[in-house]
Order: structure tokens, then sequence, then C-alpha cells
């Protein structure tokens, strides 16, 4: 019975797939450009003699994929797809509450952390750019105050965005939208690396972060990848994070 619903479900999704391939085709034969107004419901249906319940399905999914959208009095609008919105899709709170990941997609997740955040650093390091990195002064206070009153929760959640100000160095909206994507299953993997006990070192690591980051010292280089294999490695392995030397 079981195997017969998935088989059945795997089917409809499979004919829903389709139908939204032949509508796009529709669309990108017609010449048709972002901002115009396309066919209702009823015409598609008509026009590629498709049931409009089918129909309906696949304009909810272009809908949620960010493709067109409904305006109404209007119809449906084609939507202009751009790196923003092409990432927006992924940025759903629930997508990544309910994304599975196997051991070896979270470790590719977690290099991928690694490459990109090196990447900003070595960016910004051979850049002629002297960022005064106010917003990451600002950040360090802030989790300077919840590491003084132990606020595991509070400093994880600031530390997110520590990490993605550095991101930022690389003056890459393409790697920031990514390391979005990313954002989640990371907190997921490395919360338990903020414990109590740990606090006050991974503060010191960020302090120094910044400061030889300041400096345009190739030190910060070695810090940052001390730091994130310790945040990276297998959750079995996590204990105290290595002391700052």
């Amino acid at each position: 019975m079981v195997d017969n619903l998935e088989a059945y479900r795997d089917a409809v999704d499979s004919r829903v797939s389709q139908i939204t391939d032949e509508i796009i085709s529709y669309i990108t034969t017609n010449g048709s450009q972002p901002g115009d107004k396309l066919l209702s419901e009823s015409q598609i249906s008509e026009n590629l003699n498709l049931s409009k319940t089918s129909v309906r399905e696949c304009v909810s999914m272009l809908n949620n994929i960010g493709l067109i959208h409904s305006v109404q009095g209007k119809g449906l609008i084609l939507n202009e797809v751009t790196v923003d919105t092409f990432f927006r899709q992924f940025h759903h709170p629930a997508m990544n509450l309910f994304l599975k990941l196997s051991p070896e997609e979270v470790k590719n997740i977690k290099d991928l952390r690694v490459l990109i955040e090196t990447y900003a650093v070595e960016h910004y390091l051979e850049s002629d750019e002297d960022d005064p990195l106010e917003e990451m002064e600002g950040l360090l206070q802030q989790m300077k105050g919840l590491c003084q009153s132990d606020d595991c929760v509070g400093y994880m959640e600031i530390d997110l965005l520590f990490h993605k100000n550095i991101v930022s160095l690389a003056r890459n909206n393409f790697l920031s939208n990514i390391y979005s994507v990313i954002r989640i299953p990371i907190l997921r993997e490395v919360e338990v690396a903020f414990s109590k006990g740990n606090l006050n070192t991974i503060q010191m690591y960020h302090e120094k972060i910044h400061e030889e980051l300041k400096q345009k010292n190739r030190n910060v280089i070695n810090l940052m990848q001390k730091h994130l294999e310790y945040l990276i490695r297998p959750k079995t392995a996590l204990k105290h994070h290595p002391p700052l030397k």
C-alpha cells in the first residue's frame, strides 16, 4: 500500500514538472519579458490542452519559486529573476528547518563555509580597501556582553552575523547569497560548540581576527583556519576550543 502511494506521488510530481516545463516553454516561445502580463490560467489551459487543475498547480509552483506573481485585476505577471531573487527561494525558514542532510552533505557544507570565509579574507588582504570594520567592532561589543552573561544562544546568533560580516569583505554578492543559504544548516551543526566553557576562548579569537584584519596582517588566515577547523569538526569530536597562542 505504501509503495503504491509513493509511486502515485512520484507520478503526480513528474506530471506536474512536465506541465510546468511546457508552460515555461510557452512563455519563452512567445517572447515574454519581465513585467509582461501572461495569459490567464484558463487561456493557458485551453492553448496547451491541459486541465485547469494541473495548470493551477503549476502556476502555484512558479509563483512559489518567484518566476511569476499574481496582481488582482491584472492576472499573472512575469518577474525579473536576479541573483537575489534566485536565492530568495532557499531562504525560507521552513526549507532549512526540515532540510535533511547526510553526514557527507554536512561535511560538504562545512568545507564550503571555510572556503568562502577564507576567500573573503584573502580578497580583502589583497585589495586596496581600508575598511574601518565598524560593523564588525559593534558585533564584537555585543558578543562581549553576551559572553559575560553566559548567553550561549544569543552569542551564537551574533556569531553568525560576525562571520557573515567577514564574508561581505569579498564584495561578492553571489558568495554572500550562497553563505546565507547555508547559514541555517551551519547553525544547526555548530550550536554544540557554543558552551559556557568555550565562549571566552571564541571571543578572544574573534577579537584577534578583527585586530589582524584592521592591520591587514596575513596571520589572520591562520587564525581563521584554526577557529573554523574547530567549528566544522564532527559533533562527536567537539571538546574545548583550542586556546589562542
